[in-house]
């Protein structure tokens, strides 16, 4: 993979691994979860250790399996290089070099010992479906190139191109007639999201729905963004996506002139769709609002601001919400919230001591919500953003306000939104944005 040459300046970090597999059948290869995402047990180089140290440690650190349980391949060595951004580095970015070794499992183990993963997964060898197109799927790939080589393969070169090798397709068999035959339509993506999302719960003022596309179009790739930014076009463009699905609407005031150089006209003429859910996924149960209830450990809780007609909905529907929890310190509150949406700080205003055993969120700007919040009786609001005087005025009440970001508030939705569209739209590949992020950061 190639990678452009970082300035002198910029610091540098090494993070070694391990791919394992073990015998069948099935053949299977080891990979751990986080919430929407794979991982592989992985860790940073400690000096003195070597690279094959490193990865042996992170291993048994991660997964409880012992350097003894391992048959290494000393033929495979995959590496890659990119520049992602780290806290420890006050959010510049470094660049980073990945060093994966190839293993087999030797001894048999019934039960792993995680420390940083929340499960892990044996997947079927050679697998049928995308799984994470940064690292692990260009890594597969590698492999797979390795054992043609040493079986005398014709076909030595991977097809690294396309997540399948032409070696994986000629072994996986049945699983073809398991795929669908013919690519879903651009209207299943519209479907699922009436179900996650229905557009009619958005408010009035936004702009949701399919804002530029077919519905009859193939959808057979899509990614997830908050913004579709030049960024987000490029590499909706260089993954082969049919559509992009950006929270915040592209469209929003009404448009005179789409074109040559806008991002909704390359959009268009390269035939990807954009979808903006926007407030109505604010408002839809399990969306943005609940999720940051969810990771505040919040239990029961309705909306700060019911939506127009909301009663005829069946159950009370709206904007925001405000949800009890057991007394809990507000510093291990702001800790949780911290931790949960993945930043390395947040702004805090108002009381930190004591406990709070009410909290109100909003998901992006918070401004118009806080009057609800104080009247709630929450005694903690966390929200993307607010102005000066509004965080004065909580402060005055009593009330601990926690800012993320505008979009830093609303990005941590995107996992979970993957997981659902996932499973209602068989066999299109749901990839999260790597490029989105916030415009602010703190240096």
């Amino acid at each position: 993979m190639g990678a452009r040459i970082p300035p002198p300046s910029m610091p540098r970090v090494k993070s070694c691994g391990f791919l394992l597999f073990r015998d069948g059948p099935p053949k299977s290869f080891l990979l751990m979860r986080l919430t929407g995402r794979y991982d592989l047990p992985k860790g940073h180089l400690e000096e003195p250790e070597t690279e094959l140290q490193c990865a042996l440690r992170e291993l048994r650190e991660e997964t409880g399996i012992l350097p003894e349980s391992v048959e290494l391949d000393p033929d495979f060595r995959y590496t890659e290089t990119y520049f992602p951004r780290y806290r420890r580095f006050g959010g510049r970015r470094v660049e980073k070099t990945l060093v994966i070794f190839l293993g087999r499992l030797i001894r048999p183990v019934t039960k792993l010992r995680l420390t940083e993963h929340e499960s892990w997964e044996w997947c079927s060898w050679p697998p049928y479906r995308r799984l994470q197109h940064r690292t692990i799927d260009p890594l597969l790939a590698q492999v797979a190139a390795h054992w043609a080589r040493l079986e005398g393969s014709e076909d030595e070169e991977a097809e690294e191109e396309e997540y399948v090798p032409a070696q994986w397709k000629l072994a996986r068999g049945e699983r073809l007639a398991n795929r669908p035959s013919m690519p879903l339509p651009l209207q299943a993506l519209l479907d699922a999201f009436e179900q996650i999302a229905p557009p009619r719960l958005a408010e009035p003022w936004d702009n949701v729905g399919l804002l530029a596309g077919d519905p009859a179009a193939p959808l057979r790739r899509l990614l997830l963004a908050i913004d579709y930014t030049a960024a987000v076009a490029r590499e909706a463009r260089a993954l082969g996506c049919q559509a992009v699905v950006s929270y915040h609407p592209p469209l929003f005031q009404p448009t005179k002139r789409v074109v040559a150089g806008d991002g909704i006209f390359e959009a268009i003429r390269d035939g990807i769709a954009l979808y903006s859910p926007h407030t109505a996924l604010d408002v839809a149960p399990g969306g943005t609002n609940d999720v940051l209830c969810d990771l505040l450990g919040a239990g029961e809780r309705r909306p700060l601001r019911l939506s127009p007609g909301s009663p005829q909905e069946g159950e009370k529907l709206g904007i925001g919400r405000v949800a009890d929890l057991p007394p809990t310190p507000r510093a291990e509150l702001i800790e949780r919230a911290r931790r949960g949406l993945g930043l390395r700080s947040l702004l805090v205003g108002g009381p930190t001591e004591g406990e709070a055993s009410r909290v109100a969120v909003c998901a992006g700007a918070g401004g118009e919500l806080l009057g609800a919040a104080l009247a709630s009786g929450a005694q903690l609001f966390l929200t993307g953003e607010l102005r000066h005087h509004d965080v004065l005025r909580a402060a005055r009440a009593g009330v601990t306000v926690l800012c993320a970001l505008h979009s830093n508030s609303e990005r941590v939705a995107l996992a979970p939104l993957a997981a659902r569209l996932t499973s209602l739209l068989p066999g299109v590949e749901v990839l999260p944005s790597e490029v989105d992020e916030d415009p602010l950061r703190v240096v």
